[in-house]
């Protein structure tokens, strides 16, 4: 049974009492007794998983339920949801039986160091894909309010580019995703 601390993704923050300015000098930090790590809750995280799970894979839903007509649409889209279902309810017994708190260490209890790079590579790839539809989106979506012609690419990557670098790229480099569980 591996340990949880291996994992790269789950090592917990820990605070310097020891810190150090750029000019070299050295503070103790005092911790305040209360002082706990910002956490999201329960509803935060719901909200952030829901955002990032549907967000994306809406997108393409209209047209696979289009193209498998909307009897078959409608059974498919209810038997996935069925079968994902089961396969949480199986993942989170799993993870329970062998005292691991993530999916990549579940993983890696089961199939070795090869299951965790399978699983970290497999949400890498997901997440990528994930984050281009979301930026296609905002590509046509800004271009389109603000009035831009659809065929003029520069100006649309451009668009882009602006909003990747004053908005997507602040909010995602922040330390802690518990603030943005109301985005």
């Amino acid at each position: 049974m591996p340990d949880a601390t291996k994992s790269p993704f789950f090592r917990p923050r820990e605070k310097a009492d020891i810190t150090q300015t750029p000019g070299g000098t050295v503070h103790r930090r005092k911790r305040d007794k209360g002082e706990e790590e910002h956490k999201s809750t329960l509803l935060g995280c719901s909200a952030n998983m829901i955002n990032a799970i549907v967000g994306s894979g809406i997108v393409g839903l209209p047209y696979a339920v289009q193209q498998a007509g909307f009897v078959a649409g409608i059974g498919l889209v209810i038997t996935c949801a069925i079968l994902t279902e089961k396969s949480l309810r199986l993942l989170v017994e799993t993870a329970k039986h062998v005292h691991v708190p993530s999916y990549e260490t579940v993983a890696e209890a089961a199939f070795g160091r090869f299951g965790f790079l399978f699983v970290a590579v497999n949400m890498f790839i997901m997440a990528y894909g994930a984050m281009l539809s979301y930026l296609m989106i905002v590509k046509d979506s800004f271009s389109m309010v603000l009035g831009i012609d659809p065929t003029n690419d520069p100006m649309r990557r451009a668009i882009l580019f602006i909003i990747s670098i004053t908005i997507i790229v602040p909010l995602s480099s922040q330390r802690d995703m518990a603030d943005l569980a109301k985005t």
